[in-house]
């Protein structure tokens, strides 16, 4: 089997990258509105504590929330961690 292009290898990762972060917006965009319940972990972004929905969506965790705790969260544009994986 013939070797692959580096250029074209690297030229596909790029597209792929692309592809995932226009889907994982799209996605998150659409959860916009609904109530989820959060995982609140041990980590933080911009000094605040973050936690994960069910389905993975990262989102800055409610005033007073410590880590492990369950919270119902109505997803929105300012509480939705955007950017992070």
């Amino acid at each position: 089997m013939d070797q692959v292009h580096t250029e074209t290898v690297t030229g596909r990762a790029v597209q792929l990258r692309e592809v995932s972060s226009s889907s994982r917006e799209a996605f998150r965009r659409r959860m916009l509105g609904t109530v989820q319940t959060v995982l609140v972990e041990g980590r933080a972004v911009n000094g605040r504590s973050i936690g994960l929905t069910g389905n993975y969506i990262p989102v800055y965790a409610p005033e007073g929330a410590s880590e492990g705790d369950l919270a119902e969260v109505v997803l929105a544009d300012d509480n939705v961690v955007w950017g992070q994986r």
